[in-house]
Formats: C-alpha cells, structure tokens, sequence
C-alpha cells in the first residue's frame, strides 16, 4: 500500500525509498527472490536517478540477498560494483554494510583472513554507530569465520 502511495505522488525519491523499504522486509521475512526482485527494480531506477547513496545501499543489500541464496558469483559481481561507486557520499553505516557483507560472502567462499578482516572493521564501525543489531550480526559471522574447525576443512 506504501508503495502504491509513494508511486502515485510522482517523486522518485519516495517511490525508490518505499521499493528499498519493501525489498528489506522480503529479506527480513525470508522471501529473497522478491528481495532481490525489489532490488533489481529499485537498483535500475536509482542508477538512472544517479543517487549514489541509495544505489550502493540497494546493491549492497542485493548482493547480500544473492549471497543467502547462494548465488555467490552474483553477489560478488554487485559488491565489486558497490565498490566502484564513489564512497565519500554515502552514509557510514552503508559502507560498514558493504564490509559485513564482504565479510559473510568471504565466509561462505571459505576465505577466512578476508571474512575476519571484513567482519572486525564493519563491527567497529556499526558498534560506533551504535547499531546493536548489526553489531551482532558481525559479531556471530566473525565468531564463525576465527573458528580453528572450518581453517582445517
């Protein structure tokens, strides 16, 4: 209904906010082919508007969604792209984003090192921010990657 709201008023902005807000709740609840769906749409709009904040946040969070998917290529393919993206706009907390989730994909391709480098800098950087949800996410995943069990695999 948001969306729907936010589409008829004519202001991209509000429409691109409310399609991010929604691909956020699809992954929240689960759902990651609408997530990434959403974030495909909202992605192509965005580069397009040339918002450069919320594009590496849209990219970032559908490279997260393709890395839970397992799709690890693609994941990888959309953080190289968040990355070339001039980063002196963007909001802090979306570049902290951008290493936990180069953190979880170096996990999950078993590059330990990188996995720990990546989840100690983005929890420090969410733990400033004060982000405590985020916080522990980089916590449990950087617990995950130091474990001597999975060098040895």
């Amino acid at each position: 209904e948001s969306y729907s709201l936010a589409e008829s008023s004519g202001v991209w902005r509000y429409r691109e906010l409310s399609l991010l807000s929604l691909a956020d709740v699809y992954a929240d609840q689960g759902d990651l082919v609408g997530a990434c769906s959403a974030y495909e749409v909202c992605v192509r709009s965005l580069r397009e508007q040339q918002s450069h904040s919320l594009t590496v946040y849209g990219i970032t969070m559908w490279a997260d969604a393709m890395r839970l998917r397992r799709d690890l290529v693609g994941a990888r393919r959309l953080l190289v792209e968040a990355r070339s993206f001039d980063v002196s706009s963007v909001e802090k907390s979306t570049i902290h984003l951008m290493e936990y989730t180069q953190g979880a994909l170096a996990l999950d391709e078993s590059d330990y090192d990188r996995a720990v480098r990546s989840l100690d800098a983005s929890f420090n950087g969410f733990l400033i921010l004060g982000k405590l949800r985020e916080t522990l996410r980089c916590a449990l995943y950087g617990a995950a990657a130091d474990q001597p069990y999975l060098r040895s695999r």
